[in-house]
């Protein structure tokens, strides 16, 4: 899969690419050109943000997976203070994609994409450190797997973002549920050109 280094050399074609999904129907703000792109201090901005990662588990180094994992749970587990087996095994399968922006500190979005028996492609994990959030960095991973993930994608969305996953072309395909104490709602969106 694709890393894009130097984001602020690359941002045409990534800009070029979120203003074509807006136009066709994702309305969530993008990173690129913010209008507050400093931010608060420790705040991650197009600026700072260095690169879009996308690998499999065998071309992660144990610093990045390390890196990865705690950003995971300081938002999941920590921050949300809903403790849960964080590691399910699923991290390592072949077919599982870990897709992550990085600061100059290290990474500061995440989200992962895993391969259902099915053939659908299931989005989860997406987390954003609490000090990089309100620049469309979420946005910008999910931009980048519509772009590169062919087939159905499924994720389960925390029920208060359902309005911003359907802004970015999901349904709803199910009852809202209760996941660790949180309020769920199955999601999809078929992948452009299916």
């Amino acid at each position: 899969h694709q890393q894009h280094h130097g984001v602020g050399g690359v941002s045409e074609g990534l800009v070029a690419e979120v203003d074509a999904r807006r136009q066709f129907g994702d309305r969530h703000g993008t990173i690129f050109g913010c209008p507050h792109p400093a931010g608060k201090p420790g705040r991650a901005s197009v600026r700072t943000v260095t690169a879009i990662h996308d690998h499999r588990f065998r071309d992660l180094d144990p610093t990045t997976f390390h890196d990865l994992l705690k950003l995971r749970i300081d938002v999941f587990v920590v921050e949300q203070e809903c403790p849960y087996a964080e590691l399910d095994g699923r991290d390592t399968e072949p077919g599982t994609r870990h897709v992550w922006l990085d600061d100059t500190s290290g990474p500061v979005a995440y989200l992962r994409v895993l391969l259902e028996p099915d053939g659908s492609h299931r989005i989860g994990r997406v987390a954003t450190l609490a000090g990089a959030r309100g620049n469309g960095l979420a946005g910008v991973l999910l931009d980048h797997v519509h772009a590169t993930t062919s087939g159905r994608l499924i994720l389960d969305a925390q029920t208060h973002l359902v309005p911003w996953y359907t802004s970015l072309g999901y349904l709803p395909t199910g009852e809202e549920f209760l996941e660790d104490g949180i309020a769920h709602v199955p999601m999809a969106r078929q992948a452009e050109g299916d």
